[in-house]
């Protein structure tokens, strides 16, 4: 497997090259290298939380949804532990500056360059669990904009959960009444895209996400 650094360094390249200028300076790649290989020896609760972040959009995310996963059953279990643990977890990504952590607001926002070289760095377990997890977190998160930008960086149309399913569903009535028809619209599509050819897709569901497309197209 290649190191973090090569990770870095390839991706950073590719990032500059798609979207100049690209806002993280040259040879942080080395120093996310070295704080991630630390942080995976000292706090894996910290890494497994970077992995579930890394399956989101790179928009804040709010830390306490974490601890609302315990109570969603085995299948959406937080990646840490109680409050104390995701506390220990959060203050270790802070102090080696791999998220940005906004204790007043008590969110925690990881960086695309980070979340790209994570994505790839991971085991075909690590890649299964996290992104299952990102959806079940998207899906507690509160209607909003960046909610859809959640939902879709996990592609959580694909999930099979029927609150993952409905959380959907309940973002794209929240789009339509706040009029943000391009959200809207590019989250229908996305569903419909999934739902239209899965055997598990409800004929009410499907209904629904085309009758947004219809209503923003």
């Amino acid at each position: 497997m290649s190191t973090y650094l090569d990770l870095f360094n390839r991706h950073f390249t590719a990032f500059v090259d798609e979207a100049p200028p690209f806002d993280c300076p040259v040879g942080v790649s080395t120093a996310w290298h070295v704080s991630l290989t630390r942080l995976r020896n000292e706090s894996p609760a910290a890494e497994r939380l970077l992995h579930v972040l890394a399956r989101l959009a790179p928009e804040p995310v709010p830390t306490a949804v974490f601890t609302r996963l315990h109570d969603e059953g085995p299948a959406a279990r937080s990646p840490v532990g109680d409050l104390q643990d995701l506390a220990g977890a959060v203050r270790a990504i802070s102090r080696y500056g791999l998220a940005r952590v906004d204790h007043l607001a008590g969110t925690v926002e990881v960086h695309r360059l980070m979340s790209a070289v994570l994505r790839e760095a991971m085991s075909e377990e690590e890649e299964d669990r996290s992104l299952r997890l990102a959806r079940s977190l998207a899906a507690l998160l509160p209607p909003g904009p960046s909610r859809t930008a959640h939902l879709l960086a996990c592609r959580a149309a694909e999930s099979q959960d029927p609150v993952v399913r409905s959380a959907i569903l309940d973002q794209l009535v929240w789009s339509a009444a706040e009029g943000s028809t391009e959200d809207e619209h590019r989250l229908a599509e996305a569903a419909y895209d999934t739902w239209s050819r899965s055997d598990t897709a409800t004929a009410a569901e499907l209904t629904a996400v085309e009758s947004h497309m219809r209503s923003t197209g």
